[in-house]
């Protein structure tokens, strides 16, 4: 049960994070700042090479399952591929 609630808090926290300092810009016409764009890029991708390894070598992220975390995490990369730019 700690690990579904790992990945959640991961999903939530860590990539939902940065994925809001990479758009806000575009989307809530925040102030462009590049060096913010670069960092949250630069740790979205470190984000994502982490789920990459967990699925690497396991079909769910946690367990023999889909559990909670295995809908929350994908849930939280929707809005990395449909931009209208």
């Amino acid at each position: 049960m700690v690990h579904i609630q790992q990945w959640i808090d991961f999903a939530s926290f860590e990539i939902d994070a940065n994925i809001l300092a990479f758009y806000r810009p575009k989307i809530l016409r925040a102030e462009y700042l590049p060096l913010t764009e670069e960092a949250a890029t630069s740790l979205l991708k470190r984000e994502l090479g982490a789920v990459n390894t967990r699925l690497a070598s396991n079909t769910f992220m946690v367990g023999h399952s889909v559990l909670l975390a295995d809908i929350v995490t994908p849930c939280k990369l929707c809005g990395l591929h449909s931009t209208d730019d």
